[in-house]
């Protein structure tokens, strides 16, 4: 107990410290067990896990999350709302009760502390207490990255100053989910509507442009590609430069997701096409060849393959050079293709972008920046009010527009269905 050193580096992180001073309760299985969080940061992937590892040692009752406003729009309040209630209904099944607030200050709760507090017939009889400069993160909570610096403790007297203070910002700063949080301003609300979706940007790249070979062509090249049915067959034509592609990509699956969809579910705005974050997890989720696409990719580049077609590309480019249909190139110009290939393999973000056609970004501005979030709604409006006809998105930022929330954003089953058909039909 006392000040002490945490993360990967040390012996503990805040996480095993508290699951280690566990191990010294009294009938750990037998009394009941609150497990208090709060946090400036978060992250709610964290909750399941370290419920599961506590309830290895002892009996978890109740579990209570307290953290910083700001954290419901990094997804969005509708998100944020769903994952919370997703984690309550599975507390619910391990008879444990779950309870979240976002704290609302005016400025930021910075604050971040954790206990679990042991009760003998709804009196604190005993627990452990953990003051610390990490918050509920992995590289802060479960010190995957960072050092931090914590007072630990297991007194009563300490556990006690604890849930005083802890009912105190609860109390006082706690705010609900659903529509009080956004009814505090009319910025507030229009920074939780584009925090709720996504920006989507059209993927112009291609597997051929990404992995073809490049050469400069020469002036006999240029004269002899329209009536040499060998170079033909190598693939070039008229032109100052020409790829060539050495890897059998034939069979990849084929992009998924059909033109249409940016025409009935996004909104385009000065950031890119917004889309809420309901639609498009959808979509993705209905993109099931994508996965299929990845390992077709790694399949089709494994390291024998790329060293197969290096070699019989190495041998064509000389034979070119040579004859004088290509201009010279670097020594290293077939081992940097090899590297690109192999990088292009390693990256499954950028691949997922090369099948769908898009790329996905988050609001690219936080909530301090007003004028910016602003000028990105209004950009949004005018978009709409510019549209004749409106489609669903539309429709729906229109409808949340004017009742001041984001409940007409989410997915009604008929939408569900009808992009379900779409992404079939494609």
């Amino acid at each position: 107990m006392g000040i002490v050193l945490l993360g990967n580096k040390f012996p503990n992180t805040e996480h095993t410290a508290l699951l280690e001073s566990t191990k010294e309760f009294e009938k750990p299985r037998q009394r009941r067990h609150e497990v208090w969080l709060l946090t400036c940061y978060m992250s709610l992937s964290g909750i399941k896990k370290l419920i599961e590892e506590l309830s290895q040692e002892i009996r978890v009752t109740d579990v209570y999350l307290a953290f910083d406003v700001a954290e419901i729009f990094r997804e969005g309040p509708n998100v944020t709302s769903d994952r919370l209630i997703e984690i309550e209904r599975w507390c619910r099944t391990r008879s444990i009760s779950f309870e979240a607030k976002p704290l609302s200050s005016g400025s930021l709760v910075h604050s971040k502390a954790y206990a679990i507090i042991q009760r003998v017939d709804g009196q604190i009889y005993g627990g452990v207490t953990l003051v610390t400069s990490a918050n509920f993160t992995d590289a802060g909570f479960f010190g995957t990255k960072n050092v931090e610096l914590g007072y630990l403790s297991r007194t009563k007297k300490d556990v006690l100053a604890f849930e005083k203070l802890y009912n105190q910002l609860w109390n006082d700063f706690g705010k609900e989910l659903d529509g009080e949080i956004q009814a505090e301003n009319q910025y507030l609300f229009k920074y939780s509507l584009l925090s709720s979706g996504y920006f989507l940007h059209k993927w112009d790249g291609s597997l051929s442009q990404m992995l073809g070979i490049r050469y400069d062509l020469t002036e006999l090249a240029k004269e002899r590609a329209q009536i040499d049915p060998e170079l033909r067959s190598l693939g070039i034509e008229p032109g100052d430069t020409f790829s060539r592609q050495v890897l059998d990509l034939k069979n990849m699956p084929k992009k998924e997701i059909p033109a249409g969809f940016t025409r009935s579910f996004t909104v385009e705005t000065s950031w890119g096409r917004w889309c809420p974050i309901s639609v498009w997890e959808k979509v993705s989720d209905h993109s099931a060849e994508v996965t299929a696409f990845i390992s077709a990719f790694h399949d089709a580049t494994t390291d024998a393959k790329i060293q197969m077609a290096s070699a019989e590309a190495q041998k064509t480019q000389d034979s070119l050079i040579q004859r004088g249909l290509i201009r010279p190139v670097s020594a290293d110009h077939i081992s940097r293709w090899c590297e690109r290939v192999v990088s292009l393999r390693t990256n499954e973000a950028k691949l997922e972008r090369l099948f769908t056609g898009y790329e996905e970004h988050r609001l690219p501005y936080d909530v301090q920046n007003e004028n910016e979030v602003e000028e990105l709604f209004n950009s949004m409006i005018e978009s709409i009010e510019m549209s004749g006809q409106k489609n669903k998105t539309m429709s729906k930022v229109l409808a949340s527009v004017a009742a001041n929330n984001l409940k007409p954003l989410k997915l009604q089953s008929g939408e569900i269905s009808q992009i379900a058909e779409m992404m079939k039909n494609a």
